[in-house]
């Protein structure tokens, strides 16, 4: 088990190293640059902008000390927002997409598991249509859709929820559920799939001939050996949730990180690009290698070398 996750945590640092180059080459192509969309600075005050950030310098030297710069957590500060750290403008936001993809993740597992259950066990039942028919639905209304139509509902008519804002639970709620909802519907659809395979196994039959009740076979031997490609897809989704919901932060006018980086990617705010672009990275690096070791966990037969 050492040996697999240290072998994990080198393969994390090359992954993070290609995606953080990746990130720098793709911002310093694009056309433009961070002072570009200030009509109002003078020539010569853009030139001294250029010149303080390093951006006059060839594109080896400046990938050279974002590098070294990187390796200690340091981005620098941000183009638009001067004077402010890249490092301080990620510990005020990220904690909000955290939350919210954390709590997106717990509502798509705990609705969308027991649905894709149900369904598999009422395969071709009335039970069965209903729930495919509103994971069909709920993945095919785009979810800033779904935002305001639970806004509408739950904040302006019936006034259970606030509309936006953050600070209290109560701010979580509809954002989390917004979020969540078309991973819900994906969520029920592959745990339906994998159960009805898992059921036609031998030894399920078999549990069944011996009499077991519907709820110790489903548990005890169907789940456990079905529930291994869900957890996997929740890995995935998790990582985008947490990483932060562009739209949905917008919707509800959330300061969350989703947010702020696609208006930096925007204002071409090289740093605060390449700070979170590099923190996204290590969130799916940290989910993939959290879902490798969850396996060993649910099947005891996986065994890591």
């Amino acid at each position: 088990m050492i040996n697999y996750i240290i072998c994990r945590v080198l393969w994390a640092i090359l992954v993070i190293f290609i995606a953080g180059t990746l990130v720098f080459v793709v911002m310093r192509k694009m056309p433009g640059g961070p002072f570009d969309v200030e009509n109002i600075m003078s020539d010569k005050a853009r030139e001294n902008l250029v010149k303080l950030y390093g951006l006059n310098l060839s594109i080896g030297k400046q990938y050279v000390n974002f590098l070294s710069a990187a390796v200690r957590g340091d981005f620098g500060t941000s183009y638009k927002y001067r004077g402010r750290r890249v490092s301080e403008i990620i510990r005020a936001r990220f904690p909000v997409s955290a939350l919210l993809g954390l709590s997106a993740v717990m509502f798509t597992a705990v609705l969308g598991i027991p649905l894709g259950i149900i369904a598999a066990l009422r395969r071709n039942t009335w039970v069965d249509y209903l729930v495919m028919f509103f994971a069909s639905l709920g993945y095919a209304v785009p979810n800033f859709v779904t935002g305001l139509l639970l806004m509408l509902v739950f904040s302006v008519h019936v006034n259970l929820f606030p509309a936006g804002g953050w600070g209290k639970p109560a701010n979580v709620v509809l954002p989390a559920i917004a979020l969540g909802l078309p991973s819900v519907c994906i969520i029920a659809r592959l745990t339906r799939s994998s159960m009805l395979d898992t059921l036609q196994e031998d030894y399920v039959k078999t549990a069944q001939a011996k009499g077991l009740s519907t709820l110790v076979v489903v548990m005890k031997h169907a789940f456990r050996n079905s529930v291994i490609p869900v957890i996997t897809v929740l890995g995935v989704i998790g990582s985008a949730m947490i990483g932060g919901s562009i739209v949905i932060e917008r919707v509800f006018a959330l300061p969350g990180l989703g947010n702020f980086f696609a208006s930096s990617i925007k204002d071409a705010d090289y740093s605060v690009v390449m700070g979170i672009g590099l923190l996204l990275s290590v969130i799916v690096v940290l989910a993939n290698l959290l879902v490798d070791l969850i396996y060993g966990l649910i099947d005891p037969r996986i065994v890591y070398d």
